[in-house]
């Protein structure tokens, strides 16, 4: 089992911008004089308002003596951090997995298209079109199996999905015939 490790907090790059400054013994302007930059955006780096770009990591590493990639990871990091906070703050907001897994289970674009289903930006109307459909009250009932064969070539197999949306069709459409007793 694989389990993501995410770090309790982590520092913005500008302050460690900050630190490796003062640990230098050079101030904001000279770093902005060192790299022909206005004070002003090292400063706001600083004070993680601006983020450091590509181009400022190769002057932040040139004049610093370090990599680049230390000053893009260190960004990327902390911005990652940033949204994975405003997510989980977020709470409950699992739209963008909950909608990925309808559209695993069905064709739903087809399904839009042959109105089948009602088209909704809602994922949770659009998960209660998808339960309606196939006679579910829940996607954890949805059918693994369907028993049904169909013809296939070993070059062309059916797709599971849409194999289970249209039997699942195809029943509604026999429920709504009214015929005559076998006999």
């Amino acid at each position: 089992m694989s389990q993501e490790l995410r770090p309790a907090e982590v520092c913005p790059p500008g302050q460690i911008l900050l630190e490796e400054l003062e640990a230098r013994g050079l101030t904001q302007k000279d770093l902005a004089t060192i790299i022909d930059r206005p004070i002003q955006t090292v400063n706001e780096i600083i004070k993680g308002v601006k983020q450091i770009t590509p181009e400022t990591a190769l002057q932040l590493a040139e004049a610093l003596e370090t990599s680049p990639d230390l000053w893009l990871n260190l960004e990327n990091n902390y911005r990652l951090y940033l949204a994975r906070q405003q997510k989980d703050s977020d709470k409950g907001n699992q739209t963008i997995s909950r909608r990925s897994l309808l559209y695993q289970l069905l064709p739903i674009q087809e399904m839009f298209r042959r109105f089948w289903i009602k088209p909704t930006d809602s994922t949770d109307e659009l998960e209660q079109e998808v339960c309606k459909f196939l006679g579910i009250t829940s996607l954890d009932d949805y059918p693994k199996q369907i028993g049904v064969n169909f013809r296939y070539t070993s070059s062309r197999k059916p797709q599971a999905k849409a194999q289970i949306a249209w039997v699942k069709r195809v029943q509604q459409l026999a429920k709504q015939q009214s015929v005559a007793k076998y006999d």
